[in-house]
């Protein structure tokens, strides 16, 4: 009588254990995502209010930035920067040094007026930042050009204009109909070398 007692409360036992068994499992999987999504909630909403802080502070830096723009005055311990593009060749140039004397004791807009033809990308006590847009070429190449009828080598300098480096006494009428239409539109080249290697070429 006992041993099926015992036999039947076991059987029952186990019954009751795989109905429960998944409803436990169920019940926790539950309560452990809700807690998972609320982490998650938190973690988001931190994440955009720092998110929202940060352009927040990078927006009044922005403005702390124009303001102080503003009031910048120029003092002789001004560094400036003058960068020169040359569209015809594509090359730049950087010269800097100490602000100029007469530019000292100037805001921004002062100084922008003094200098109409550059673009101001920096401007604050330390150093100013200016570039200049050259319609030319730079001085890394020559230009060889007729003058009174001969043949004469230029060199552009740092704001483009042409110096004359070297007059020869080749008459551009005994050239080439081509050459001389070079010559004519100003015919570059970027070492002497080859102007001398053009030269000999010529003479012979």
């Amino acid at each position: 009588m006992f041993t099926f007692f015992k036999g039947k409360k076991g059987v029952i036992f186990l019954v009751l254990l795989s109905i429960l068994l998944p409803i436990i499992v169920i019940s926790y999987g539950y309560i452990k995502n809700i807690s998972i999504k609320n982490h998650l909630w938190n973690n988001n909403t931190n994440i955009s209010e720092i998110e929202n802080k940060e352009s927040i502070i990078e927006l009044d830096d922005v403005s702390m930035s124009i303001n102080k723009d503003d009031g910048v005055i120029t003092s002789g311990d001004t560094i400036v920067y003058r960068r020169y593009i040359y569209n015809l060749c594509n090359h730049s140039s950087i010269d800097d040094g100490p602000i100029w004397d007469d530019d000292i004791g100037l805001n921004r807009k002062e100084f922008s007026d003094r200098y109409s033809g550059w673009h101001i990308r920096s401007f604050n006590t330390r150093k100013i930042v200016m570039e200049k847009i050259i319609h030319g070429y730079c001085s890394q190449h020559y230009i060889v050009r007729g003058l009174d009828g001969y043949i004469v080598i230029y060199q552009p300098d740092m704001n483009g204009n042409l110096e004359i480096i070297k007059q020869t006494d080749i008459p551009i009428e005994y050239l080439p109909q081509d050459l001389q239409h070079q010559i004519e539109e100003g015919l570059v080249v970027d070492t002497l070398e080859e102007i001398e290697h053009m030269i000999e070429d010529l003479d012979s």
